[in-house]
């Protein structure tokens, strides 16, 4: 009997606590919480340019 075992690590940190597939690419929650927030935060930028959102200040 094989042993068919992949071992996935995070692209960015190297971790073996691999808990997400992001475009393709392996990452632990840190680092795929990391891309997540930027990713969100590009998208608020983006609706508030366009108007579509108003915030107060």
């Amino acid at each position: 009997m094989s042993e068919n075992k992949r071992e996935f690590v995070c692209c960015m940190c190297g971790s073996k606590r691999v808990i997400a597939v992001i475009g393709g690419k392996y990452y632990c929650f840190k680092c795929g919480s990391k891309i997540v927030q930027d990713h969100v935060l590009r998208y608020i930028d983006l609706l508030k340019e366009r108007g579509l959102i108003v915030t107060e200040e």
